[in-house]
Parts: C-alpha cells; sequence; structure tokens
C-alpha cells in the first residue's frame, strides 16, 4: 500500500529556502516604478504591462 498523508505526519515540504538550509544573510530584491498611463487615468493594472509616462519615465 502507498503512503497516505496522516502516514507522513506534519514533516515540512523541502522547498531548500528555509533557513536552515540557506547560508548567509536573506536577499531582499527592492523594486522601483515610475507612473503608468493607467496610472495617471486611474486604472487598475493587475499584470498588465502598460507604458510610462513621460513623468514615469523620470521617476523610474
Amino acid at each position: 500500500m502507498g503512503e497516505s498523508a496522516s502516514d507522513r505526519g506534519n514533516a515540512p515540504s523541502d522547498t531548500g529556502n528555509s533557513p536552515s538550509t540557506t547560508a548567509g544573510a536573506p536577499k531582499v530584491l527592492m523594486v522601483r516604478h515610475g507612473e503608468s498611463e493607467w496610472n495617471a487615468l486611474g486604472k487598475w493594472q493587475g499584470r498588465a504591462d502598460i507604458a510610462l509616462t513621460e513623468a514615469g519615465r523620470e521617476q523610474a
């Protein structure tokens, strides 16, 4: 018979990202963005890739 979820108990999944397996300090990624055409119009963007306005290009 195969192993069921209850047989495994509460063992953590092995993602390789836990503090115990990561050497040194954690990496921090900072992203800066500028005003887009839709930001200027008050529209929600979601995942759309909208061009920056001139002000946005200067900001970025």
